[in-house]
């Protein structure tokens, strides 16, 4: 089923979640800089009721073991040192024997809220989640980051202090939708070391992914397989500066693919939003990946490149009437949203009833912005919204 594949990517979303929510600076207390957490047993229980019904994933049997923790407790708590390697065991309050004033501590911390968690990131990042359950339990998070000093792939969803641009890619049919401005902009390579496996298969490195030429706003979509087809189709937006600078530098990365594989681009042109057509191209013979047709077009405000021709058509063509509005350019911020029901709808449309709960029968949507809060800080709303009855 569709559901087995797309655990993994829910279950990345979820990571995001918790690793971009971090300590504000403002926690000097040594202690809250290891690994802690809190939680209101009666509204810990109300959500772990409706995952556990997740049979056969982990996270169902995750939710089982922290049921059966939580029955008879009120308060639940868990605390370990950061270095350690082996996760601090969530148990009933009244059993654990922590520190009366680290106890303290978390529960001012905690608030009204039914639950916080405190993570150290990396050397030097760090971790304050408040989450809170409604009656139908849906989730809601928030939280600051402090992000680690070291230039990775999650640089990329710290916002910068300017708003993304308008969005180029269409929501209408997305199952998954992110779009973010970095701070730094893009600059792509960075994440490619000399020599990587990458680099060395795909040729990647050269003026189109150094930065100079992208203005910065990226976007992504993930949408339902082609008819008869198993893999969910990716689409990517980077927007540019220029097209007139960006074109000659697309061919030159064209060109050193093709030097390193025996391929040859075939043109193809795209229809555009707004009724006129921009000329792009596709590898039809690319056999690295099921279902692989990778293809691009250039419009006049950004470079798409999708994982099958179908799916770009489906993002910059002109929308369905009763097509959500693109986003415009608003307060800084990178915002993600997944769309749950769908991909349950689609599941239901493809594969025969099997009786199994999935997650998009409990929960019709994720929601996630992350804010700047300032130098290597952010501010992360989330919400896991229940499905209606």
């Amino acid at each position: 089923m569709l559901w087995q594949r797309l655990f993994a990517i829910v279950a990345a979303v979820g990571a995001a979640a918790l690793t971009l929510a971090c300590a504000p600076p403002d926690v000097d207390d040594p202690r809250l800089r290891n690994r802690a957490v809190e939680f209101d047993a009666a509204a810990l229980t109300r959500f772990l009721s409706q995952s556990v019904r997740l049979e056969g994933t982990p996270l169902a049997a995750t939710s089982r073991a922290w049921l059966d923790r939580a029955h008879g407790c009120a308060l639940l708590r868990a605390y370990g040192e950061a270095n350690d390697p082996t996760p601090p065991l969530l148990e009933c309050a009244d059993s654990e024997r922590l520190d009366p004033s680290l106890a303290q501590l978390l529960a001012e911390h905690r608030g009204t809220s039914d639950g916080i968690l405190f993570w150290p990131i990396g050397q030097d990042g760090r971790l304050e989640l408040r989450l809170d359950v409604d009656p139908a339990g849906g989730l809601s998070i928030e939280g600051l980051a402090v992000m680690p000093e070291a230039d990775g792939p999650l640089a990329l969803l710290i916002p910068d202090a300017e708003p993304p641009a308008r969005s180029v890619l269409s929501r209408a049919s997305s199952w998954l939708y992110a779009r973010g401005r970095p701070q730094g902009g893009l600059r792509l390579t960075r994440f490619l070391p000399p020599e990587s496996q990458a680099d060395r298969l795909f040729a990647l490195r050269g003026r189109l992914l150094e930065g100079a030429l992208l203005s910065g706003t990226w976007e992504l979509a993930l949408l339902p397989p082609i008819e008869g087809g198993e893999v969910p189709l990716a689409v990517a937006a980077l927007h540019h500066r220029a097209e007139a600078a960006l074109l000659p530098a697309l061919s030159e990365a064209l060109d050193q693919l093709e030097a390193t594989w025996p391929i040859r681009r075939t043109s193809r042109r795209f229809g555009l939003a707004d009724g006129t057509n921009a000329e792009g191209g596709c590898f039809f013979d690319l056999p690295i990946l099921p279902e692989l047709e990778p293809c691009w077009v250039v419009t006049p405000r950004a470079l798409v490149i999708g994982y099958h021709g179908d799916a770009i058509e489906a993002t910059i063509g002109p929308p369905p009437v009763s097509a959500a509005p693109d986003l415009t350019a608003s307060t800084p911020g990178t915002r993600l949203e997944l769309q749950l029901d769908r991909i349950e709808r689609s599941d239901r449309r493809r594969q025969a009833q099997t009786g199994k709960v999935t997650l998009g029968a409990l929960f019709s949507r994720i929601d996630l912005q992350i804010r700047p809060e300032g130098p290597r800080r952010v501010r992360l709303s989330a919400q896991l919204t229940p499905s209606a009855p």
